[in-house]
């Protein structure tokens, strides 16, 4: 027979005398093993408690390191699409630029093109002109020009130098030149060539010259819109020129 300080107690007594001493014995044996019991109890549910704890803070964690994740993936599928956006804008504009210098190279080239085949058609036809037409226009030039009773020498091409006469001196007989000229011939010059000396200038009304200034014209116009030409361009002096487009 056994028995027992308490129901959960796990010491007992197995005979029915027991003395004083051992049974105080057996007492602090129980309040130890009890105290031990309490004291497991209390760290079991210590460790229980800290093991949640543990794990709801870990799950926190969790959920922030995810959501810090979530926002980060759209963040950058925000900045990717932007990127594309801007690197798609960026290719456009650089394809609209590069077709629009082909464009600008494609229409200075048919510009040049057609000014070589304008410069062509005039070059034809000025040199196949009569040649007295040509001086009797710049007679009348010089005629507006000059101040009354000027000397003025004008010097042609060898083969030219009748025909320049003939055509000064018919601006003389109908007033439209009031000058003393004099017609030489130059033997280096090249057909065409015709230039005017007076008192006070010096002007080069040749063929040459004015197909240059054309084509310098031309050439401008492509560039910017032409200007309106100087009236006395082509002379040495302010006080005298020569109309190229009267020319």
């Amino acid at each position: 027979m056994v028995i027992w300080l308490r129901r959960d107690a796990p010491l007992g007594i197995g005979s029915d005398v027991i003395r004083a001493e051992d049974y105080r014995h057996v007492v602090e044996l129980d309040a130890a093993w009890q105290a031990v019991e309490e004291a497991r109890e209390a760290a079991l549910a210590q460790a229980h408690a800290q093991a949640e704890a543990i794990v709801a803070q870990a799950q926190a964690n969790a959920d922030e390191l995810l959501r810090q994740a979530e926002q980060r993936a759209q963040r950058s599928a925000k900045l990717g699409y932007a990127a594309g956006q801007r690197r798609a804008l960026e290719d456009f504009h650089a394809s609209m630029a590069a077709r629009a210098y082909d464009d600008d190279e494609a229409t200075r080239r048919e510009e040049d093109r057609l000014i070589a085949t304008v410069m062509q058609a005039v070059e034809h036809v000025v040199l196949e002109s009569d040649r007295q037409a040509l001086f009797a226009r710049v007679a009348a030039t010089l005629g507006r020009v000059l101040q009354s009773q000027a000397r003025l020498t004008v010097r042609v091409c060898a083969d030219e130098i009748e025909p320049a006469r003939a055509a000064f001196a018919k601006a003389v007989q109908t007033g439209s030149l009031n000058a003393a000229f004099e017609v030489l011939a130059d033997d280096r010059a090249e057909p065409g060539h015709c230039q005017c000396e007076w008192d006070h200038g010096v002007a080069d009304a040749s063929l040459r010259v004015q197909l240059a200034a054309l084509r310098q014209a031309l050439s401008a116009r492509r560039r910017k819109p032409l200007e309106h030409a100087d009236p006395h361009e082509g002379f040495a002096d302010d006080d005298s020129g020569f109309d190229e487009d009267a020319a």
